[in-house]
């Protein structure tokens, strides 16, 4: 999924050829052109995620280009490369060197796989012949106040949700009681309650939002930067040094998500 439409970056690769040699070109180009190559699901998503800042990548080295002068990766006598060492017009003596860094949130829906935990739910009401409609999962926080949660891996939810406890939750419903009632679990590794009421009309599930920081350095932005911070200090170059903190879908949501659908 590109950030701007096609003919936007091939502008500016034209105009960056200026100041870009042509086997510096080359590789942008290639980075672009990555996801269309790439074979095998693993590989498609990291050539989709380099094509990205690749993206960002051109269009900053342009803007920057406007204003002054633009090397790329250069060699600055240390053990990394910045993606751009900047001479302004305006103050040739004000030189500085910076990294792109582009963020998103991926990988998270791996780290927190609720919509496939809700699935698995559909699927265990399913053999049990129960109405999913008349079910509702909600993923809690681990403490109070808090948005942190925790699942465990997909291997293990037979063993530490679905079990003995959840099916005799699920017996007690099919022996007919017919009254709302909820299964509650709540342990180092998941904090979870799944609600019966055989009056609603539509399943759903709800969790608290795993795109927001909960804390100001406790989060995914702030620890890519500090790598690429790190990454600059190795440059060996002693004047200023930058990081342009570019999107690429990186949410930052500040509340819970609920999705509700009727299940057929």
């Amino acid at each position: 999924m590109a950030i701007f439409s096609r003919r936007i970056p091939q502008r500016l690769i034209d105009q960056n050829a200026e100041f870009l040699s042509e086997s510096e070109t080359k590789r942008l180009v290639v980075r672009l052109n990555g996801p269309s190559t790439a074979r095998g699901k693993d590989a498609i998503k990291t050539a989709m995620k380099d094509a990205l800042s690749a993206e960002w990548e051109i269009v900053i080295l342009n803007s920057f280009s406007k204003l002054g002068n633009v090397r790329y990766e250069p060699t600055l006598g240390g053990r990394n490369k910045p993606d751009l060492f900047f001479t302004p017009h305006s103050d040739p003596h004000q030189e500085l060197i910076a990294d792109v860094l582009a963020v998103s949130d991926e990988g998270l829906e791996e780290q927190y796989p609720v919509e496939a935990l809700y699935w698995e739910l559909i699927h265990e009401l399913k053999k049990h012949r129960l109405n999913p409609n008349f079910f509702f999962l909600d993923v809690r926080a681990q403490k109070e106040n808090s948005i942190e949660f925790r699942l465990p891996g997909l291997d293990r939810h037979k063993q530490t949700i679905f079990g003995p406890q959840f099916i005799n939750f699920l017996k007690s419903i099919e022996a007919g009681r017919g009254q709302p009632c909820k299964f509650e679990l709540m342990t180092d590794n998941a904090a979870i309650r799944i609600s019966y009421n055989p009056g609603q009309t539509s399943t759903g599930y709800r969790h608290p939002s795993f795109t927001e920081p909960a804390s100001v350095t406790q989060n995914r932005i702030y620890s890519r930067l500090e790598d690429k911070a790190s990454q600059l200090r190795k440059t060996g170059f002693p004047g200023p040094r930058g990081i342009i903190l570019c999107d690429t879908s990186c949410c930052i949501a500040p509340l819970g998500r609920r999705a509700t659908m009727p299940c057929q």
